[in-house]
């Protein structure tokens, strides 16, 4: 796996760390195997209470996890956002947010818990990333065996591999033994 080099700023890291819950390159990686692990994973971070989770609410989640990978393909720019936001409005239609404007506007998830109120505050931290101008720096990683979450820190947001020293240096490595047994 990947170790990020730093953290994202404000609370993506929580949106990082949910989706780097499965390993692509290692099969049988995935942390979320079971409803009572994925509620364990939610009540550790205090995104929900007690409340019991189904096989119905494990296959939202991975959906949800998924389709906020898709809009991180979408932020390097290797997939529409079109598809991957619709996706998400699609989650956002389905859980109960508010509006707070005390302070600071932002998004909450109505009290209720659940997996609605733990996909809601995902939800309202994407919100707020899009609002504060961080979101498209959120990324997946372009190597296909890879697709590691990562907040892209380079100059001018041009990042596309979660990690120069792994996936960027072995792609790159790749394409080079490409190009020298084709160019003959």
């Amino acid at each position: 796996m990947p170790q990020a080099e730093t953290k994202p700023p404000g609370r993506l890291d929580l949106i990082e760390e949910f989706l780097n819950t499965v390993d692509f390159a290692h099969p049988g990686s995935e942390e979320f195997t079971t409803p009572e692990r994925l509620a364990a994973w939610f009540r550790e971070r205090g995104l929900m209470g007690g409340e019991t989770l189904y096989e119905a609410d494990l296959a939202k989640a991975l959906s949800f996890r998924e389709s906020v990978r898709e809009a991180l393909f979408a932020n390097g720019g290797h997939a529409p956002a079109g598809p991957a936001l619709v996706r998400l409005d699609e989650f956002a239609a389905s859980v109960p947010l508010r509006i707070s404007l005390a302070a600071e506007p932002h998004l909450d998830p109505v009290a209720g818990g659940g997996l609605s109120s733990a996909i809601g505050t995902l939800l309202a931290i994407i919100y707020d990333a899009m609002h504060e101008g961080r979101w498209q720096r959120m990324k997946a990683c372009k190597k296909s065996l890879c697709r590691w979450a990562f907040y892209d820190r380079s100059k001018n947001g041009s990042g596309v591999w979660c990690s120069m020293a792994s996936c960027g240096n072995r792609e790159k490595a790749q394409r080079r033994r490409h190009r020298a047994r084709y160019s003959v």
